[in-house]
């Protein structure tokens, strides 16, 4: 009997042993790496963890940009390759942007390639006169070094900067989505220091959903800001809200549109600039006190949308809406407001859909109006873990709330009220719209 036990006990130890070498082993291979998005190649972690350094971790006054990002920007961008690009070699085989020669010397020329080794295309600059890249024999001549800078270059590209941000949308090569992440992920936010400044949005918090009482985490969103007047209206209500703040015609407008999606973005913009204060889309779940979402000693609140492609391949910016704030009277939302109802009155449908009432109708008037408008966040709802939801830096401020919407595509169903569905069934308007 106790032969048997000193064997088990034997046992267990060996088993203790070979578990705590592998984890052990795994605890050193991912100790050069950051966690990231929980796949990818140890040489994916690493530089996942060179870029997250660029991510600040809260909102900072206005001034330098609160983030940035090492982007190629065409031919007037004389700046070189970024530090941790490798070295030119002998073949001068390093990254460069096909939109320029800015990371290529006088003696070279940039040239895209598809490697076969990860099906990705990516640019290299090539000495002249050294023979076309596109012969897949180049890679079997290329010495060790040439391979190794090589492989860094493609690294450089081939990162995981779409994981932080959205899914790129396909209206180019893998490396053109990549250089769009990067971009989107650079755009500064701005953040004025309002320690010297009053406070001039008012506290009042705006939401409208289809539902007259506020929902679960409205409710604890709620409890969790006593210094907020709540105004939260239902579909219905929101009509006569509309009508005794803004006037008959935005009412009127109100009432022609279909999709209810449409019918919450005028109310925004009525809200905003009638009374000022903060709205929220009725699914966001604050992660942090509502007051540190927003700038509140500036006129207006905006976050930054990614952008939209339309019908005709044209990319449109979008300023995002789902947090908003303002002071009464804002500029920016005045120009919303009366571009909606003008969009109604015309009864507009554009290619891009979110030009009727959307962010990159918003991102418009924006260009027209940005004096004191603050930029308080990125939208990263696409993004994977831990960047997805509405991000400040690597700060995730709030989440949407998933709803059976989010499901229907998987089961190849839709909403008979989404606004893309009616979109695309041109079922805007009401037939019976008074507006003219």
């Amino acid at each position: 009997m106790m032969a048997a036990k000193l064997n088990y006990v034997a046992v267990l130890a060996v088993v203790a042993y070979i578990v705590g070498s592998l984890v052990a082993l795994i605890w050193v291979d991912l100790g050069a790496a950051s966690v990231g998005n929980g796949h990818g190649s140890r040489r994916q972690l690493t530089r996942h963890r060179r870029h997250n350094p660029l991510l600040v971790p809260k909102l900072e006054p206005a001034g330098e940009p609160v983030i940035s990002f090492p982007v190629n920007e065409g031919a007037a961008s004389d700046a070189g390759p970024p530090d941790d690009a490798p070295p030119n070699n002998a073949n001068n085989t390093v990254i460069c942007n096909r939109l320029s020669q800015a990371d290529c010397d006088a003696e070279a020329v940039c040239e895209w390639k598809a490697f076969k080794n990860n099906k990705k295309k990516t640019g290299m600059c090539k000495k002249i006169g050294s023979g076309s890249s596109d012969d897949d024999s180049s890679d079997e001549d290329s010495s060790d070094e040439d391979r190794r800078h090589l492989d860094d270059a493609i690294d450089e590209l081939d990162h995981d900067v779409c994981d932080r941000v959205l899914e790129p949308r396909a209206y180019g090569d893998d490396a053109e989505e990549i250089q769009n992440c990067q971009k989107y992920e650079s755009l500064p936010l701005i953040v004025p220091d309002c320690s010297e400044r009053a406070e001039i949005v008012p506290r009042i918090l705006h939401t409208v959903s289809r539902d007259p009482h506020q929902s679960y985490h409205q409710t604890a969103t709620s409890l969790a800001n006593p210094s907020y007047k709540r105004n939260h209206h239902s579909d219905i209500s929101a009509l006569e809200y509309v009508r005794s703040k803004c006037g008959e015609e935005a009412a009127m407008a109100y009432s022609c549109f279909i999709p209810p999606a449409f019918r919450a973005d005028l109310f925004r913009f009525c809200a905003m600039y009638a009374q000022g204060g903060v709205y929220l889309d009725g699914d966001i779940v604050p992660l942090i006190p509502v007051d540190h979402m927003y700038s509140g000693c500036s006129a207006a609140t905006v976050g930054h949308d990614f952008p939209q492609i339309a019908g005709d391949g044209i990319i449109m910016e979008g300023k995002q809406m789902k947090i908003i704030a303002s002071a009464p009277g804002a500029s920016i939302f005045k120009c919303a407001l009366q571009n909606v109802i003008e969009n109604v009155r015309s009864r507009y449908l554009p290619k891009g859909i979110l030009m009727i009432s959307g962010p990159s109708m918003l991102h418009q008037c924006y260009e027209k109006h940005s004096d004191d408008v603050a930029i308080t966040y990125h939208d990263t709802r696409g993004a994977r873990w831990p960047y997805t939801g509405l991000r400040a830096g690597d700060t995730i401020i709030a989440y949407e709330k998933p709803g059976a919407k989010s499901f229907m595509a998987e089961r190849n169903e839709h909403d008979e009220l989404d606004y893309a569905y009616l979109h695309e069934q041109k079922r805007v308007y009401n037939d019976s719209c008074p507006l003219k």
